[in-house]
């Protein structure tokens, strides 16, 4: 999607950036209910970014934030996630991770990640990961809660720049211009916003988590125009997203040129399900209508009035719509 001159003569560095996995989202250790629930998907997602690090074999691979969807997740899926991050280290792939904001910044049982090749950014600081295929520096900032602006210039005023190959930052922040949302949000002037006078002369190119919409936006640092990569969540979190690709990012630092590329993750489809009726029987009826013309895998919302959803529950929206699929709304509990 973009190229630029980056400093040196390398070989092929070759570099996986991803973000905003979630995992734990909707993922009950223990399911009292038999229906799809959807931590599987973001779990599958994240698995296959980890196993694409590995067959290409990647010199690094990233994380920008958001690891995980809470920051008390279960200790078993602590384990399963962090058993993958330990995969690709012995596999020789090199890991950097940040925290994002839904782990307050801070990445829980971090000691079961005490391994030589990874690399865990416990606060904003340089780390070098050397390569086979050179040198990369990376400038690493943990979500910042409140005003970013502060501690991103108290950082960047005593930043030096190693004598590296490749020079990255990875955020878990929105940069000025980034855009959210069905209607196209763009973050402008805020407290929580990086502005593109941020970022630091000397950067080949940011990479930042937080923002779920895939996106390359490019900066002016006034030596170069550096691209700001946001690769996406892994997975729908919500019906805002409905519409969007989800992805990671690959990026190959080859001779003199930066390469990068968005690399499509499935996704299962979100529908709306509207319902009408007065009666129990009318609304199921309704609903079944629906429901038949609606992918077999679907993410569904039940939608219309609040009288006619009132009316469903556990019990009936099992009767109606198919396991296979989840449902993203709160329903009446069975009495």
């Amino acid at each position: 999607m973009g190229a630029a001159i980056i400093r040196g003569d390398i070989a092929r560095m070759h570099v996986v950036f991803t973000a905003d996995t979630h995992l734990g989202l909707d993922h009950p250790h223990r399911p009292r209910h038999p229906r799809r629930h959807r931590g599987p998907d973001f779990m599958r997602n994240f698995l296959a970014v980890v196993d694409h690090a590995i067959h290409t074999r990647a010199d690094v691979l990233l994380h920008g934030g958001d690891v995980f969807d809470v920051c008390g997740v279960a200790g078993a899926l602590v384990d399963q996630s962090y058993g993958a991050f330990l995969r690709a280290a012995d596999c020789g792939v090199q890991v950097g991770i940040i925290a994002g904001n839904h782990e307050r910044s801070v990445l829980p049982g971090a000691l079961l990640m005490a391994h030589p090749n990874i690399h865990l950014f416990h606060g904003a600081g340089m780390h070098t990961f050397a390569t086979r295929s050179g040198t990369l520096a990376v400038l690493g900032i943990p979500f910042v809660k409140g005003d970013v602006r502060n501690l991103l210039w108290e950082t960047t005023a005593r930043l030096r720049w190693p004598n590296s190959d490749v020079r990255l930052m990875l955020l878990h922040q929105p940069v000025e211009g980034a855009q959210v949302g069905p209607v196209g949000y763009v973050f402008r002037n805020r407290v929580d916003t990086i502005p593109a006078s941020g970022i630091p002369p000397g950067v080949d190119v940011v990479l930042s988590g937080h923002i779920h919409r895939p996106q390359v936006l490019w900066v002016d640092t006034g030596l170069a125009a550096v691209p700001v990569i946001y690769p996406s969540s892994v997975e729908r979190t919500s019906f805002a997203e409905r519409a969007e690709t989800k992805a990671f990012v690959e990026l190959r630092f080859t001779g003199r040129e930066r390469l990068f590329r968005h690399v499509a993750l499935p996704a299962r489809p979100m529908v709306d399900l509207p319902v009408c009726g007065a009666t129990r029987a009318r609304v199921l009826a309704s609903l079944a209508d629906v429901v038949a013309h609606a992918p077999s895998d679907a993410v569904v919302r039940i939608t219309g009035p609040s009288e006619a959803r009132a009316l469903l529950d556990t019990r009936a929206l099992d009767e109606v719509v198919p396991l296979g699929m989840s449902v993203a709304h709160h329903v009446a509990p069975v009495a």
